[in-house]
């Protein structure tokens, strides 16, 4: 279907694109594609689809009507599993940057606030990791062919045993750079709530 356009002798300040771009939307042309050939900008495409109107209430073009825009809605599991894929991304970037502050001289004050941190990024992955298999048991059909079980103990024992050995090798730093190089004893203040 071509738009038939009988324009006034008087109009020619209407350029080319305005006019292909009201074709190509007449056609069907998506908007974005519109834009690709025209160089339009939205603001610009849509002033002429709207015939061009001018401060005295009146249009240069006949308008075109607007496309209705559906748009097509996830469904809530979808949108549920990609929050929690986006939380956990989340999570572990904030766990890379706890065991990077570990790793280095990070102050007795941080250190508390990264333990409350930890606890609070292990509850958060416990519950988002249990909202991920529901999510997974509800869109397969076989529920039970899982892999291994997911084992929340052992994920906490490996948390543990992460930071237990990012302290170390931390604190074997500073206890070398300390006493020039000796090992033994290590100032307890410097340990601070670390414990052994």
């Amino acid at each position: 279907m071509q738009l038939k356009l009988k324009l006034d002798p008087s109009m020619t300040d209407i350029p080319a694109t305005a006019l292909r771009a009201r074709e190509m939307y007449f056609d069907h042309a998506t908007v974005r594609a519109i834009r690709a050939e025209t160089g339009l900008s939205l603001d610009r495409l849509y002033y002429w689809l709207d015939g061009a109107p001018q401060a005295d209430g009146g249009t240069l073009l006949p308008p075109i009507p607007r496309r209705v825009v559906v748009v097509r809605r996830s469904s809530r599991p979808a949108r549920r599993a990609a929050l929690v894929a986006r939380m956990m991304r989340a999570t572990e970037m904030q766990v890379h940057e706890i065991e990077q502050r570990l790793g280095g001289a990070a102050a007795p004050a941080g250190r508390e606030r990264d333990a409350r941190t930890l606890a609070v990024l292990a509850k958060t992955m416990r519950e988002l990791i249990a909202l991920d298999v529901l999510t997974e048991d509800k869109n397969t059909d076989n529920a039970d062919d899982d892999d291994a079980p997911f084992d929340i103990d052992e994920l906490r024992r490996e948390l543990a045993r992460r930071v237990d050995q990012i302290r170390r090798r931390r604190d074997d730093a500073r206890i070398g750079r300390d006493d020039g190089g000796a090992k033994g004893s290590a100032d307890p203040h410097l340990l601070g709530r670390l414990g052994s």
